[in-house]
């Protein structure tokens, strides 16, 4: 969770953005399901990839599943946030197969 505190009001707008970005993204292309699964991880992933990128960010208003009543900015169409997305993923399967290995089950945590 970033510094809420430390950051600027534009700075933590953009982090939620990018985040809801992510979730939408795993949404569309995944199934609704794996959102569970999000995490900051993947949110700082996006955005150190972005600054190191040349393309432009494309932002977009749109609900969110828990709070539909009000659009927020999300971050669309764009490369980084699909690949953030299936790294999400694949990192949380492969957390999921370590727990399963250390523990004996997955709901052992």
């Amino acid at each position: 969770m970033p510094e809420k505190s430390e950051l600027k009001v534009k700075e933590y707008e953009m982090f939620k953005a990018f985040y809801c970005g992510i979730c939408k993204s795993i949404g569309k292309r995944i199934g609704n399901v794996p959102r569970i699964t999000l995490n900051y991880d993947s949110t700082f992933l996006a955005l150190l990839l972005v600054s190191l990128s040349t393309n432009d960010v494309k932002m977009t208003q749109k609900r969110c599943m828990l709070h539909p009543a009000k659009k927020k900015n999300i971050v669309i169409k764009n490369q980084i946030i699909d690949y953030a997305a299936d790294m999400n993923i694949i990192l949380s399967y492969h957390n999921l197969k370590d727990d399963e290995i250390d523990n004996k089950s997955i709901a052992a945590n």
